[in-house]
Protein backbone atom coordinates (compact mmCIF):
# COMPACT_ATOMS: atom_id res chain seq x y z
CA UNK A 1 0.00 0.00 0.00
CA UNK A 2 1.15 3.58 -0.41
CA UNK A 3 1.93 5.86 1.66
CA UNK A 4 -0.81 7.56 3.58
CA UNK A 5 -1.29 11.70 4.84
CA UNK A 6 -3.98 12.34 6.90
CA UNK A 7 -5.10 8.56 6.98
CA UNK A 8 -6.19 8.26 3.42
CA UNK A 9 -3.78 6.54 0.74
CA UNK A 10 -2.12 9.07 -1.07
CA UNK A 11 -2.91 7.24 -4.62
CA UNK A 12 -6.98 8.24 -3.70
CA UNK A 13 -5.83 11.72 -3.23
CA UNK A 14 -4.20 11.80 -7.28
CA UNK A 15 -7.12 10.19 -8.36
CA UNK A 16 -9.47 12.64 -6.80
CA UNK A 17 -7.32 15.28 -8.28
CA UNK A 18 -7.03 13.71 -11.38
CA UNK A 19 -11.28 12.81 -12.20
CA UNK A 20 -13.46 14.58 -9.65
CA UNK A 21 -11.81 17.99 -10.18
CA UNK A 22 -12.54 17.69 -13.95
CA UNK A 23 -9.31 15.79 -15.59
CA UNK A 24 -7.45 19.73 -15.76
CA UNK A 25 -4.58 19.57 -17.40
CA UNK A 26 -1.38 22.28 -15.96
CA UNK A 27 -2.65 25.24 -17.96
CA UNK A 28 -5.97 24.68 -16.35
CA UNK A 29 -8.00 23.18 -19.64
CA UNK A 30 -10.57 20.98 -18.64
CA UNK A 31 -10.61 17.70 -20.25
CA UNK A 32 -13.50 16.29 -22.51
CA UNK A 33 -13.08 12.49 -21.52
CA UNK A 34 -13.26 11.32 -18.79
CA UNK A 35 -10.80 8.53 -18.20
CA UNK A 36 -11.42 5.83 -15.91
CA UNK A 37 -13.82 8.01 -14.28
CA UNK A 38 -18.01 7.78 -15.21
CA UNK A 39 -19.68 10.24 -16.87
CA UNK A 40 -22.01 12.20 -14.83
CA UNK A 41 -25.25 13.80 -15.54
CA UNK A 42 -23.21 17.15 -16.46
CA UNK A 43 -21.14 15.10 -18.74
CA UNK A 44 -24.08 14.92 -21.47
CA UNK A 45 -22.54 17.22 -23.55
CA UNK A 46 -19.52 15.11 -23.93
CA UNK A 47 -21.33 11.63 -23.72
CA UNK A 48 -21.49 10.23 -27.68
CA UNK A 49 -21.73 6.85 -28.89
CA UNK A 50 -25.15 5.98 -27.41
CA UNK A 51 -27.39 7.50 -28.44
CA UNK A 52 -29.66 4.46 -29.69
CA UNK A 53 -29.26 2.82 -26.67
CA UNK A 54 -30.50 6.22 -24.32
CA UNK A 55 -33.63 6.22 -26.70
CA UNK A 56 -34.15 2.80 -26.69
CA UNK A 57 -34.21 2.74 -23.11
CA UNK A 58 -36.49 5.51 -22.97
CA UNK A 59 -39.18 3.85 -24.90
CA UNK A 60 -38.68 0.87 -22.38
CA UNK A 61 -39.77 2.68 -19.73
CA UNK A 62 -42.52 4.52 -21.63
CA UNK A 63 -43.62 1.09 -22.04
CA UNK A 64 -43.09 -0.88 -18.89
CA UNK A 65 -42.86 0.75 -15.34
CA UNK A 66 -40.39 -1.90 -13.99
CA UNK A 67 -37.33 -2.97 -16.14
CA UNK A 68 -33.48 -3.77 -16.65
CA UNK A 69 -30.72 -3.20 -18.84
CA UNK A 70 -28.16 -5.60 -18.76
CA UNK A 71 -24.12 -5.65 -19.77
CA UNK A 72 -21.21 -6.82 -19.16
CA UNK A 73 -18.38 -5.25 -16.68
CA UNK A 74 -16.50 -2.10 -18.55
CA UNK A 75 -19.47 -1.79 -20.90
CA UNK A 76 -20.45 1.86 -19.70
CA UNK A 77 -24.06 1.08 -17.60
CA UNK A 78 -23.39 3.45 -15.52
CA UNK A 79 -22.31 6.31 -17.42
CA UNK A 80 -25.07 5.64 -19.93
CA UNK A 81 -28.09 6.07 -16.80
CA UNK A 82 -26.24 9.22 -15.74
CA UNK A 83 -24.79 10.82 -18.80
CA UNK A 84 -27.57 9.21 -21.61
CA UNK A 85 -30.92 8.19 -19.43
CA UNK A 86 -30.90 10.83 -17.26
CA UNK A 87 -30.77 13.84 -19.13
CA UNK A 88 -33.23 13.08 -21.56
CA UNK A 89 -35.85 12.33 -19.17
CA UNK A 90 -35.14 15.84 -17.55
CA UNK A 91 -35.94 17.29 -21.22
CA UNK A 92 -39.07 14.99 -21.72
CA UNK A 93 -41.63 17.14 -22.82
CA UNK A 94 -44.66 14.13 -23.41
CA UNK A 95 -46.56 13.03 -20.10
CA UNK A 96 -45.20 9.87 -20.17
CA UNK A 97 -41.87 9.58 -19.59
CA UNK A 98 -41.69 13.23 -17.58
CA UNK A 99 -40.84 12.37 -14.08
CA UNK A 100 -41.37 13.83 -11.28
CA UNK A 101 -38.40 13.36 -10.04
CA UNK A 102 -34.98 11.18 -10.33
CA UNK A 103 -33.66 9.46 -7.83
CA UNK A 104 -30.50 6.73 -8.37
CA UNK A 105 -29.01 4.01 -6.00
CA UNK A 106 -26.83 1.23 -5.03
CA UNK A 107 -28.41 -1.20 -2.94
CA UNK A 108 -25.12 -2.20 -0.82
CA UNK A 109 -25.55 -4.17 1.84
CA UNK A 110 -28.73 -3.19 3.69
CA UNK A 111 -30.93 -2.06 0.85
CA UNK A 112 -34.32 -2.33 1.85
CA UNK A 113 -33.28 -0.75 5.68
CA UNK A 114 -31.37 1.96 3.38
CA UNK A 115 -33.80 3.24 0.94
CA UNK A 116 -36.90 2.47 1.42
CA UNK A 117 -37.44 6.47 1.68
CA UNK A 118 -36.41 6.81 -1.78
CA UNK A 119 -39.49 3.77 -2.94
CA UNK A 120 -42.11 6.32 -1.91
CA UNK A 121 -43.24 8.73 -4.97
CA UNK A 122 -42.53 12.26 -4.97
CA UNK A 123 -45.25 14.95 -4.99
CA UNK A 124 -45.60 16.53 -8.52
CA UNK A 125 -45.11 19.55 -9.17
CA UNK A 126 -47.79 21.74 -10.70
CA UNK A 127 -49.22 20.62 -14.01
CA UNK A 128 -47.25 17.47 -13.63
CA UNK A 129 -50.31 15.78 -11.38
CA UNK A 130 -49.38 12.53 -13.76
CA UNK A 131 -45.62 12.45 -13.68
CA UNK A 132 -44.26 9.23 -11.84
CA UNK A 133 -41.45 9.30 -10.07
CA UNK A 134 -37.70 7.62 -11.84
CA UNK A 135 -36.08 5.05 -9.57
CA UNK A 136 -32.56 4.04 -10.97
CA UNK A 137 -30.80 0.95 -9.39
CA UNK A 138 -27.32 1.08 -10.38
CA UNK A 139 -25.61 -2.35 -10.05
CA UNK A 140 -28.12 -3.89 -8.93
CA UNK A 141 -25.98 -7.06 -8.37
CA UNK A 142 -25.00 -6.06 -4.74
CA UNK A 143 -28.21 -7.57 -3.73
CA UNK A 144 -26.49 -10.66 -4.83
CA UNK A 145 -22.95 -9.86 -3.56
CA UNK A 146 -23.29 -7.34 -0.61
CA UNK A 147 -26.36 -8.18 0.50
CA UNK A 148 -26.28 -11.81 2.64
CA UNK A 149 -29.34 -11.34 4.46
CA UNK A 150 -32.37 -12.91 2.13
CA UNK A 151 -35.03 -11.80 3.75
CA UNK A 152 -33.47 -8.01 3.10
CA UNK A 153 -32.74 -8.93 -0.03
CA UNK A 154 -36.52 -10.34 -0.59
CA UNK A 155 -38.05 -7.43 0.77
CA UNK A 156 -36.17 -4.59 -1.25
CA UNK A 157 -37.04 -6.50 -4.52
CA UNK A 158 -40.75 -6.47 -3.65
CA UNK A 159 -40.27 -3.16 -2.91
CA UNK A 160 -39.32 -2.48 -5.86
CA UNK A 161 -41.53 -4.51 -8.21
CA UNK A 162 -44.45 -2.73 -5.95
CA UNK A 163 -43.71 0.30 -9.59
CA UNK A 164 -45.22 -2.47 -11.67
CA UNK A 165 -48.95 -0.86 -10.17
CA UNK A 166 -49.76 2.44 -12.12
CA UNK A 167 -50.94 3.68 -8.17
CA UNK A 168 -47.80 3.80 -7.14
CA UNK A 169 -46.74 6.49 -9.67
CA UNK A 170 -43.32 4.84 -9.65
CA UNK A 171 -41.02 3.83 -12.73
CA UNK A 172 -37.74 1.24 -11.74
CA UNK A 173 -35.19 0.75 -13.73
CA UNK A 174 -32.39 -1.87 -12.59
CA UNK A 175 -28.76 -1.46 -14.09
CA UNK A 176 -27.62 -5.25 -13.82
CA UNK A 177 -24.02 -6.70 -14.73
CA UNK A 178 -25.00 -9.27 -17.22
CA UNK A 179 -23.04 -12.60 -15.31
CA UNK A 180 -26.35 -12.06 -13.01
CA UNK A 181 -28.32 -12.65 -15.78
CA UNK A 182 -29.48 -16.07 -13.82
CA UNK A 183 -29.20 -14.73 -10.59
CA UNK A 184 -32.21 -12.57 -11.12
CA UNK A 185 -34.38 -15.57 -11.76
CA UNK A 186 -33.50 -17.08 -8.53
CA UNK A 187 -36.82 -14.21 -7.40
CA UNK A 188 -40.14 -15.69 -9.47
CA UNK A 189 -41.79 -12.31 -9.66
CA UNK A 190 -38.47 -10.79 -10.53
CA UNK A 191 -37.92 -13.12 -13.33
CA UNK A 192 -41.49 -12.75 -14.38
CA UNK A 193 -41.55 -9.21 -14.32
CA UNK A 194 -38.14 -8.86 -16.40
CA UNK A 195 -39.46 -11.56 -19.10
CA UNK A 196 -40.11 -9.19 -21.74
CA UNK A 197 -39.08 -5.52 -20.01
CA UNK A 198 -34.93 -6.09 -20.49
CA UNK A 199 -32.79 -4.28 -22.96
CA UNK A 200 -28.95 -5.44 -23.48
CA UNK A 201 -26.22 -3.17 -23.10
CA UNK A 202 -24.03 -4.78 -26.25
CA UNK A 203 -20.54 -3.93 -28.30
CA UNK A 204 -21.05 -0.24 -29.59
CA UNK A 205 -20.37 -0.56 -33.59
CA UNK A 206 -17.58 0.85 -35.22
CA UNK A 207 -19.38 4.30 -36.12
CA UNK A 208 -20.46 4.67 -32.21
CA UNK A 209 -16.96 4.43 -31.48
CA UNK A 210 -15.66 6.66 -33.64
CA UNK A 211 -18.23 9.13 -32.01
CA UNK A 212 -16.89 8.26 -28.72
CA UNK A 213 -13.48 8.60 -29.70
CA UNK A 214 -14.08 12.34 -32.24
CA UNK A 215 -17.72 14.04 -31.06
CA UNK A 216 -16.28 15.00 -27.43
CA UNK A 217 -12.89 16.46 -28.44
CA UNK A 218 -14.78 18.23 -31.50
CA UNK A 219 -17.46 20.05 -28.81
CA UNK A 220 -13.66 20.98 -26.86
CA UNK A 221 -12.71 22.77 -30.30
CA UNK A 222 -10.37 19.69 -30.74
CA UNK A 223 -9.57 17.38 -33.88
CA UNK A 224 -8.16 13.66 -33.45
CA UNK A 225 -6.00 12.30 -36.29
CA UNK A 226 -7.73 10.29 -38.24
CA UNK A 227 -5.12 7.19 -37.78
CA UNK A 228 -5.59 7.69 -34.15
CA UNK A 229 -9.26 7.09 -34.73
CA UNK A 230 -9.05 4.30 -36.52
CA UNK A 231 -6.27 2.42 -34.66
CA UNK A 232 -8.24 3.26 -31.38
CA UNK A 233 -11.51 1.87 -32.96
CA UNK A 234 -9.41 -1.19 -34.22
CA UNK A 235 -8.04 -2.05 -30.63
CA UNK A 236 -11.61 -1.52 -28.84
CA UNK A 237 -14.18 -2.67 -31.36
CA UNK A 238 -13.47 -6.98 -30.61
CA UNK A 239 -12.51 -5.95 -26.94
CA UNK A 240 -15.68 -6.76 -24.38
CA UNK A 241 -15.21 -4.30 -21.78
CA UNK A 242 -12.81 -2.25 -23.38
CA UNK A 243 -14.68 0.87 -22.68
CA UNK A 244 -12.60 1.94 -19.96
CA UNK A 245 -9.80 1.38 -21.45
CA UNK A 246 -10.53 3.63 -24.70
CA UNK A 247 -11.49 6.85 -22.29
CA UNK A 248 -8.35 6.48 -20.50
CA UNK A 249 -6.15 6.34 -23.44
CA UNK A 250 -8.41 9.36 -24.61
CA UNK A 251 -7.34 11.10 -21.43
CA UNK A 252 -3.72 10.40 -21.73
CA UNK A 253 -3.23 11.38 -24.86
CA UNK A 254 -5.32 14.75 -24.74
CA UNK A 255 -2.88 15.47 -21.77
CA UNK A 256 -0.02 14.87 -24.33
CA UNK A 257 -2.01 16.90 -27.33
CA UNK A 258 0.00 19.06 -29.78
CA UNK A 259 -1.89 22.22 -29.35
CA UNK A 260 -5.51 21.14 -30.27
CA UNK A 261 -4.55 18.20 -31.76
CA UNK A 262 -4.67 14.45 -30.41
CA UNK A 263 -2.21 12.26 -32.48
CA UNK A 264 -0.80 8.90 -32.75
CA UNK A 265 2.83 10.31 -31.14
CA UNK A 266 0.55 11.34 -28.03
CA UNK A 267 -1.10 8.19 -27.72
CA UNK A 268 1.97 5.93 -28.30
CA UNK A 269 4.20 8.04 -25.92
CA UNK A 270 5.09 6.01 -22.77
CA UNK A 271 3.45 7.35 -19.30
CA UNK A 272 5.62 8.92 -17.23
CA UNK A 273 7.02 6.85 -14.44
CA UNK A 274 5.40 9.20 -11.82
CA UNK A 275 1.69 8.21 -13.21
CA UNK A 276 1.02 5.00 -11.30
CA UNK A 277 -2.62 5.00 -12.56
CA UNK A 278 -1.47 5.25 -16.29
CA UNK A 279 1.00 2.45 -15.15
CA UNK A 280 -1.48 0.34 -14.00
CA UNK A 281 -4.01 0.76 -16.76
CA UNK A 282 -1.35 -0.19 -19.12
CA UNK A 283 -0.76 -3.54 -17.20
CA UNK A 284 -4.16 -4.73 -17.48
CA UNK A 285 -4.27 -3.14 -21.66
CA UNK A 286 -1.58 -6.22 -21.61
CA UNK A 287 -3.81 -8.55 -20.44
CA UNK A 288 -5.78 -8.03 -23.15
CA UNK A 289 -3.56 -9.18 -25.30
CA UNK A 290 -2.70 -12.50 -23.46
CA UNK A 291 -3.02 -15.61 -25.33
CA UNK A 292 -5.79 -17.93 -23.80
CA UNK A 293 -3.65 -19.19 -20.54
CA UNK A 294 -6.16 -21.11 -18.85
CA UNK A 295 -4.21 -22.12 -15.92
CA UNK A 296 -2.48 -18.20 -15.87
CA UNK A 297 -6.23 -16.85 -15.65
CA UNK A 298 -7.00 -19.65 -12.53
CA UNK A 299 -3.63 -18.13 -10.44
CA UNK A 300 -4.49 -14.34 -11.12
CA UNK A 301 -7.52 -14.82 -9.98
CA UNK A 302 -6.52 -16.69 -6.78
CA UNK A 303 -3.69 -14.40 -6.22
CA UNK A 304 -5.58 -11.18 -6.47
CA UNK A 305 -7.33 -9.17 -3.70
CA UNK A 306 -10.35 -11.55 -2.29
CA UNK A 307 -12.13 -8.44 -1.62
CA UNK A 308 -12.01 -6.87 -5.58
CA UNK A 309 -13.10 -10.47 -7.36
CA UNK A 310 -15.58 -11.75 -4.55
CA UNK A 311 -18.50 -10.13 -6.99
CA UNK A 312 -17.07 -12.69 -10.24
CA UNK A 313 -16.52 -15.96 -7.93
CA UNK A 314 -20.40 -15.82 -6.48
CA UNK A 315 -21.63 -14.90 -10.06
CA UNK A 316 -20.56 -19.23 -10.46
CA UNK A 317 -18.22 -18.17 -13.09
CA UNK A 318 -15.74 -21.13 -13.89
CA UNK A 319 -12.24 -19.21 -13.54
CA UNK A 320 -10.31 -21.75 -15.49
CA UNK A 321 -12.30 -21.57 -18.65
CA UNK A 322 -12.10 -18.23 -19.22
CA UNK A 323 -10.60 -16.40 -22.27
CA UNK A 324 -8.36 -13.70 -22.22
CA UNK A 325 -10.81 -11.12 -23.11
CA UNK A 326 -13.40 -12.11 -20.38
CA UNK A 327 -10.28 -11.65 -17.82
CA UNK A 328 -9.58 -7.98 -19.78
CA UNK A 329 -12.97 -7.34 -19.43
CA UNK A 330 -13.60 -8.17 -15.48
CA UNK A 331 -9.94 -6.66 -14.37
CA UNK A 332 -10.86 -3.34 -16.12
CA UNK A 333 -14.44 -3.55 -14.79
CA UNK A 334 -12.83 -4.09 -11.02
CA UNK A 335 -10.27 -0.99 -11.60
CA UNK A 336 -13.11 0.66 -12.60
CA UNK A 337 -15.65 0.26 -10.05
CA UNK A 338 -12.55 0.63 -7.63
CA UNK A 339 -11.50 4.04 -8.86
CA UNK A 340 -15.13 5.18 -8.22
CA UNK A 341 -16.07 3.47 -4.90
CA UNK A 342 -13.28 5.62 -3.41
CA UNK A 343 -10.07 3.04 -2.92
CA UNK A 344 -6.26 3.12 -4.01
CA UNK A 345 -7.13 2.21 -7.95
CA UNK A 346 -5.40 -0.52 -8.15
CA UNK A 347 -4.41 -2.97 -5.04
CA UNK A 348 -1.24 -4.00 -4.71
CA UNK A 349 -1.55 -7.50 -5.48
CA UNK A 350 -3.40 -6.60 -9.07
CA UNK A 351 -0.41 -4.89 -10.01
CA UNK A 352 1.59 -7.42 -8.90
CA UNK A 353 0.35 -10.60 -10.49
CA UNK A 354 -0.46 -8.47 -13.80
CA UNK A 355 3.17 -7.59 -14.02
CA UNK A 356 4.53 -11.22 -13.69
CA UNK A 357 2.11 -13.26 -15.55
CA UNK A 358 2.16 -10.76 -18.79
Amino acid sequence: MRTRRNGRPAGRRRWRSSADDGSRDDDGALAPYRGLARFETGDSDLFFGREQLTADLVDLLRRRRFAAVFGPSGSGKSSLLRAGLIPVLRRAQEPGPRPAAIRILTPGERPARNHAPLLTPAIPRDGDAGADTFVIVDQFEEVFTLCHDAAERARFIDLLLAARQPESRLRVLLAVRGDFYGRCAEHRELADALRDANLLTGAMSRTELRDAVVKPGTAAGLTVERALTTRLVEEVANAPGGLPLLSHALLETWRRRRGKTLTMAGYEAPAPVVDHEARNVARCRAVLEWTPRPARTSHIYRSVSRRLVGNLLQSGQDRGALDRCQVGAVVVGMIEEWCQGGGDVVPDALSTEAVHLV
